[in-house]
């Protein structure tokens, strides 16, 4: 059996592209961890995509430019976090979805069929769940295309009770994040706020809290989506370009709700790793 990939990872969770289908290949490939943990009985694992499966072509989704889906033996194409959670034993995630295109979309008719995506839409499908759906205690929600788990699902929730907080990011050493990261004068706020937590930065790629109160941040987040605050992109971006970064809302309300909503900062980062 060949050597891990990026043995020096030794966070529970990965989130980076290449490194997570690295590491899951080489899992799957050599049935390392293969049904080796269960899901614990107090958490939800979910994620939300935008992929399209058109038979023009037309549409192919990042997750699929960027290697991030796995196809079965049945045909079925499912993300990297499916494909990892399945193999680890923890089950299927639950899976908030619609066929939507991304921003590299510019065929005008897949456009018009299927509308363009922006981030705060995964807020808004998974708080619909969360509101619709029997609850528990915990839920956490990571991105589909480049999120893995490597441990025992339960080391996860011992590292979120041990910040003792309601909800808690994974971080980055990247300040500005997908889109700008921080605009107008909120932005110094939440930078001077930022400074002091070891050089990084929240990232809302991992997110993990108790139910109630994610539902409230998820609420409080959506009432930013349409904030003239958050719309300081270039006057020539097509204007679903001017909706809020998902990142950028969340980074906006960690200072308001601190000490709450924590980041992922401790010995180095706990939780997850990220470039």
């Amino acid at each position: 059996m060949r050597l891990k990939p990026h043995m020096h990872i030794t966070q529970p969770i990965v989130h980076a592209g290449e490194h997570a289908r690295e590491i899951m290949d080489w899992m799957i490939e050599n049935d390392v961890r293969k049904n080796a943990y269960t899901k614990p009985d107090n958490i939800t694992f979910i994620t939300a995509h935008n992929y399209i499966d058109d038979e023009t072509g037309t549409a192919e989704s990042k997750l699929h430019r960027y290697n991030q889906l796995y196809e079965l033996e049945d045909g079925r194409k499912i993300t990297i976090f499916e494909r990892n959670l399945e193999h680890l034993g923890i089950g299927t995630p639950v899976v908030v979805s619609k066929p939507v295109c991304g921003n590299h979309i510019v065929d005008e008719k897949m456009i018009e069929k299927y509308g363009m995506y922006s981030h705060l839409m995964k807020e808004e499908w998974i708080l619909d769940y969360l509101k619709n759906n029997k609850q528990t205690e915990l839920s956490m929600w990571c991105d589909a295309g480049d999120v893995i788990f490597q441990d025992d699902p339960q080391k996860i929730i011992d590292i979120f009770y041990g910040y003792d907080c309601d909800a808690l990011f994974m971080s980055t050493t990247f300040c500005k994040g997908n889109k700008g990261g921080f605009h107008g004068e909120w932005g110094k706020e939440a930078l001077s706020h930022m400074d002091n937590q070891k050089g990084l930065y929240l990232n809302s790629g991992v997110v993990i809290g108790k139910t109630e109160f994610l539902i409230e941040l998820l609420e409080e987040a959506l009432k930013l989506k349409y904030d003239k605050q958050f719309t300081q992109h270039p006057p020539e971006a097509p204007e679903h370009m001017k909706l809020a970064d998902d990142q950028e809302v969340f980074r906006y309300l960690h200072p308001k709700y601190y000490p709450k909503v924590k980041i992922d900062n401790e010995d180095g980062r706990r939780l997850a790793w990220r470039y």
